[in-house]
C-alpha cells in the first residue's frame, strides 16, 4: 500500500477528528503524510509517528501548503477527516491528479445536504466513509457504491500515570461515594445541564465535567457549578482525560447528537459503568436512555447501574477503522 496523506489536525483542540488522528497515526504505518488544519497554541504529536507532519500556526498557510502538495503529485492516496460538512468547500478547490480521495465526517448531525456540496462529493471523493446509519442515509444520497461502512474507533491504550491527578482524586474520594464523569464542548448538544441537574439528586456524588473546544455555554456551566457537587475542568490531554475516566465509577454521555462516541467506548474497555444516550450506534456494553429522559428517570438508571455488577465485556469483533478496507 502506498503511504497515505492525512488531512486532518493533532490536539490540541480535543475533539473527534483529532483523537481519532493521534490514535490513527500511532497505529497506522502506512500514513507517511498528515497535514494539520487545526490552528493552536500547543501541538502533541505522538512519538511512535514517523512520518511528515505538515503544520503552521496560520491556517492558510497550511492549505496552501496542501495545496501545492496534491498539485505536484498524482496517485496518492488521501484521507480528509473533517467536522462538518461546512469544510467540504475546501475540497471544491483542490486539485485532484490520479488520485483516490476518502473522506470522514466526525460530526454526529451532518445537516441538509446542499447541492454544492453534492457536486463536490460526487465529482472529487471516491470513497464515503460513514460512521453511522444517520451518515450512510445523507451520503446515499449521492452515489452508494462508493460508501464504505466505517468506524472512528482506535483503541486508547494504557493511560500514563498523573500524580497530580491521582492526589486529587484521592482527594475526592475521601469526600464522595461515587465519580461521574461528563465531557464535550460547552455546547447545547452535550447536555451538561441536565448532567448538573442529576446532581441535586446525587448529593453524595461528584460530577466532574471535562470541557473541551469553544463553545458558548462555557460561563454559564462554570456559575451552575459553583459551590455544588460539580467540579468543571479544561484542557485536559487526551492521556490525562482517560486517566480521569478509567478512575472512576461512571461515565454519563448525554448528547442529543453524536456520531459514535469515543469515550463511551473506552470507558467501557476500562472496566467503567456508562449511560449514553440512544442517538447513535454505541460501543457494547453501555447502557443506553433516550434523549431528554427526565431527570429523575435518568437519576434511576443511575442508581440501577451503579448498583448492578459490571458485566463481563464480550469481545464480539466491533470493528476497528482500518486502511486495506479503503486503499489499495
Amino acid at each position: 500500500m502506498k503511504n497515505i496523506v492525512v488531512v486532518g489536525g493533532l490536539p490540541h483542540p480535543i475533539g473527534g477528528v483529532t483523537t481519532f488522528i493521534s490514535r490513527l497515526i500511532k497505529s497506522e504505518k502506512s500514513v507517511g503524510v498528515l497535514f494539520d488544519l487545526y490552528p493552536s497554541a500547543h501541538k502533541e504529536l505522538p512519538e511512535k509517528y514517523c512520518g511528515s507532519y505538515i503544520y503552521s500556526s496560520i491556517k492558510v498557510i497550511t492549505v496552501l501548503r496542501l495545496f501545492l502538495y496534491v498539485a505536484m503529485r498524482k496517485n496518492l492516496n488521501v484521507h480528509f477527516n473533517f467536522s462538518t460538512p461546512r469544510s467540504l468547500a475546501l475540497l471544491r478547490w483542490l486539485p485532484k491528479k490520479k488520485s483516490k480521495w476518502a473522506l470522514t465526517l466526525h460530526h454526529g448531525n451532518l445537516g441538509k445536504m446542499e447541492p454544492w456540496m453534492a457536486r463536490v462529493l460526487s465529482r472529487k471523493v471516491d470513497v464515503f466513509l460513514p460512521l453511522n446509519t444517520i451518515q450512510r442515509q445523507w451520503y446515499s444520497h449521492v452515489e452508494t457504491k462508493k460508501i464504505v461502512n466505517s468506524s472512528s474507533y482506535l483503541p486508547a491504550g494504557e493511560p500514563k500515570c498523573n500524580r497530580d491527578l491521582q492526589a486529587e482524586i484521592i482527594k475526592y474520594r475521601s469526600k464522595y461515594d461515587q465519580i461521574i464523569i461528563c465531557s464535550g464542548y460547552p455546547t447545547d448538544i452535550y447536555n451538561h445541564e441536565d448532567a448538573f441537574e442529576l446532581m441535586a439528586l446525587r448529593p453524595k456524588d461528584l460530577l466532574i465535567c471535562c470541557l473541551y473546544g469553544p463553545g458558548d455555554l462555557r460561563d454559564k456551566l462554570t456559575k451552575l457549578s459553583y459551590g455544588k457537587n460539580i467540579i468543571i475542568k479544561e484542557s485536559f490531554d487526551e492521556d490525562s482525560f482517560n486517566y480521569l475516566l478509567k478512575s472512576s465509577d461512571l461515565y454519563l454521555r448525554l448528547n442529543s447528537e453524536d456520531s459514535f462516541g469515543i469515550a463511551v467506548a473506552d470507558a467501557v474497555n476500562y472496566g467503567i459503568r456508562v449511560i449514553a444516550t440512544n442517538v447513535c450506534a454505541r460501543y457494547p456494553g453501555a447502557i443506553i436512555v433516550p434523549v431528554g429522559q427526565s431527570v429523575t428517570e435518568l437519576n434511576e438508571v443511575v442508581q440501577r447501574t451503579i448498583d448492578s455488577p459490571l458485566m463481563e465485556r464480550l469481545d464480539i469483533g466491533m470493528p476497528k477503522f482500518e486502511y486495506s478496507r479503503i486503499f489499495e
